[in-house]
């Protein structure tokens, strides 16, 4: 089906008829249209869905690796593994360092 847009610009009267010299525009842009549409799905169901999925991924990969360092932190005290465990630290004697009391006011 073809537009007649020389008609609707000098008479104001659009024909519409089959065949034509326009037939190639129409069946060209129909094709781009279609295509454009089905990447554009693509890209919104599947791959935007995907990426979001291996940035979480990544995210708790990385936490994981930073906190297990901080298990082996050089500062002292006791440090939270990735597990969630607490390790004491140790003096170069091999002894374990004492823990400050808790004093109580009365």
């Amino acid at each position: 089906m073809n537009f007649d847009f020389e008609g609707l610009n000098t008479r104001l009267r659009p024909d519409l008829y089959w065949g034509g010299e326009q037939a190639a525009w129409w069946g060209s842009m129909a094709i781009a249209v279609i295509a454009g549409l089905t990447f554009a799905t693509f890209l919104t169901l599947v791959l935007l869905p995907v990426m979001h999925s291996l940035l979480d991924d990544f995210s708790h990969f990385l936490l994981r690796h930073t906190r297990r360092k901080a298990v082996d932190d050089p500062a002292g005290g006791t440090a939270e593994g990735h597990d969630g465990s607490r390790r004491r630290k140790v003096r170069k004697s091999g002894e374990p360092e004492s823990e400050p009391e808790l004093v109580t006011a009365r």
